[in-house]
């Protein structure tokens, strides 16, 4: 198997030790390690996190935008993060901006029963409660 450590410059006075214990571990195994983190000689930095507080759905040009500058500057690893919520009565996953699209609730309002059942018969694997059903 072909193991890379990737580490970002957060990271550059640790990475050494890492790649050192992980290939004591992974070598005899016959495992190859590929060090693509950061190390004193790389001055290069060209791992890149971007953290989105929305989501990225609902502007493709601006993400796309991110994305080509990475590319157009160098960036070997980029990485962005994004929030994915769930909604812990109807199980909807994705970006819940005010009110959840799936059940219309807003965080710490109940459900009524009656909705749930309605829902259930929409979206079968939805989380089931035990006595309300």
């Amino acid at each position: 198997m072909k193991i890379a450590l990737i580490n970002e410059s957060s990271c550059l006075s640790k990475n050494a030790v890492i790649l050192r214990e992980l290939e004591q571990v992974v070598k005899p195994l016959g495992h190859q390690v590929f060090n693509y983190g950061m190390s004193e000689e790389d001055k290069d930095y060209n791992i890149s996190y971007v953290e989105l507080d929305g989501d990225a759905c609902k502007n493709p040009e601006a993400f796309e935008a991110v994305i080509r500058c990475m590319k157009e500057n160098g960036i070997g690893y980029g990485s962005v993060n994004h929030p994915v919520d769930r909604d812990p009565i109807c199980g909807y996953t994705g970006v819940i901006d005010d009110v959840c699209p799936r059940c219309g609730r807003r965080e710490g309002e109940a459900v009524p029963v009656e909705k749930l059942r309605e829902l259930r018969k929409q979206f079968p694997g939805m989380p089931r409660f035990i006595g309300l059903e």
